[in-house]
This record gives C-alpha cells, sequence and structure tokens, in this order.
C-alpha cells in the first residue's frame, strides 16, 4: 500500500464500523423481506455470526433470467463466482472436471449477488425486493400455468 491509499484509508477507517451497521441493515430487511420468496436460497446466519455483507449471495435455479429481470427492473447485480474453483485456472494441472465437486458447480451456477452497501436508499431496497418479487411471483404463475 503507498501512502495515498493509506491516507485514504485511514479516513474511510473511521467510518467501518457506521457503514457495516448500514449494511447488516440492509440484510436484515433482505432477509425479512424476501424469506418468502419461492425457491430463492438466501444466506444463512449462525445466531452467533455478525456478518459484515460485503456481498449478498443468493441462489436460484434459472439465475441467469432472474438476472435479467432484476436488470430490465433497474437493479444491477454480480455473480461473484462464475468459475467453481476446481475448474478455475488455478488448480488446471489437478486434473478435476465438471462433476468432481458438484455442490461447489451447484453454487458456481445458481449465485447472484444483489446491491448492498452503506449507500443504499430505503427507496432503492424497495425496488430491489419489489423486483425479487415480480421476479418470483411471474415464475410461480407461468409454472403453474404449464401444468
Amino acid at each position: 500500500m503507498n501512502e495515498l491509499q493509506a491516507a485514504f484509508l485511514r479516513v474511510k477507517l473511521k467510518r467501518l464500523d457506521e457503514w457495516n451497521s448500514r449494511r447488516r441493515a440492509v440484510a436484515a430487511r433482505y432477509l425479512s423481506e424476501l424469506h418468502d420468496a419461492a425457491e430463492l436460497k438466501l444466506p444463512f446466519v449462525p445466531d452467533w455470526a455478525e456478518p459484515a455483507w460485503h456481498h449478498f449471495a443468493v441462489r436460484r435455479e434459472n439465475r441467469d433470467e432472474f438476472q435479467d429481470s432484476l436488470a430490465r427492473a433497474g437493479v444491477g447485480t454480480l455473480i461473484h463466482y462464475p468459475i467453481p474453483p476446481h475448474l478455475s485456472g488455478a488448480y488446471l494441472n489437478a486434473g478435476w472436471k465438471r462433476g468432481d465437486f458438484r455442490v461447489a458447480e451447484k453454487v458456481s451456477d445458481t449465485e447472484l449477488s444483489l446491491p448492498i452497501g452503506p449507500h443504499l436508499r430505503l427507496e432503492t431496497q424497495e425496488a430491489i425486493i419489489r423486483a425479487v418479487h415480480e421476479f418470483v411471483d411471474r415464475s410461480r404463475s407461468m409454472q403453474l400455468a404449464a401444468s
């Protein structure tokens, strides 16, 4: 780290607790208001844990369709780990192939991070939650119609 980076971080460090508290509030709201969203797997947090919520990663089948729907609603999302570790370049010579670590592959294929951060205003949080519910409701209606 150079001196300029250290100077910026020293200023930011004074606000870290406040920013982490805001992230926790956003995460708590997501967990509360999205708990009934069908087929959406939310992060599990043990009672003893107090995450900083750098990411709010959810999982859903048809992740790409979900991501596209959220994008059309103005919600930016990210896929942080599109390649499971055993298939990444770091382990290229290990000889692992798709199917060797199915849980890691499933997570990689279904994970999507919703916006989270100390900057998210209440209106933005509401729009994100609404967009998730609208997609879930549309998907549920399509499944019912198909059966």
